[in-house]
């Protein structure tokens, strides 16, 4: 006696049909529960592409003026800091101060000139040429 499948069906049903309906409702399930969305793109994420490469110019005037760059260089923001307009021991004090800061963020701080001074969070290179020794603090 041959068995005929849609007898089988008919008494057993069809598992094949269920089999894929439970495939289909669990990747959909998966897909909805696995979304990767990148940091930069994050709702509530305040940077744009353009804002991720910006550099900020400062003339600080008085020590107070050093956490404000600091606050600059956690956001990731390159600062050049101009130290012409304050007195060279009130200087020599941010100096200190934002070498520390940037090494503790594993960035850098570099001579420019005389007085003006590049520090830079861990997310940027820079390349340059000194022939001062002291051009990287």
């Amino acid at each position: 006696m041959a068995f005929n499948k849609s007898i089988l069906k008919n008494i057993f049903g069809s598992d094949e049909d269920e089999y894929e309906e439970e495939q289909t409702e669990n990747y959909q399930e998966d897909e909805s529960e696995n979304k990767v969305i990148p940091m930069s793109k994050q709702k509530g994420s305040k940077k744009t592409d353009m804002d991720q490469s910006k550099i900020i110019v400062v003339e600080p005037r008085i020590y107070s003026d050093a956490t404000e760059i600091v606050n600059k260089l956690k956001s990731d923001f390159a600062v050049v800091v101009n130290f012409e307009r304050i007195e060279a021991e009130q200087a020599k004090r941010i100096i200190d101060f934002l070498s520390g800061a940037t090494c503790a963020m594993d960035g850098t701080t570099q001579k420019v000139s005389p007085q003006i001074y590049l520090c830079t969070p861990n997310n940027f290179d820079v390349e340059a040429n000194f022939n001062d020794s002291e051009s990287n603090i």
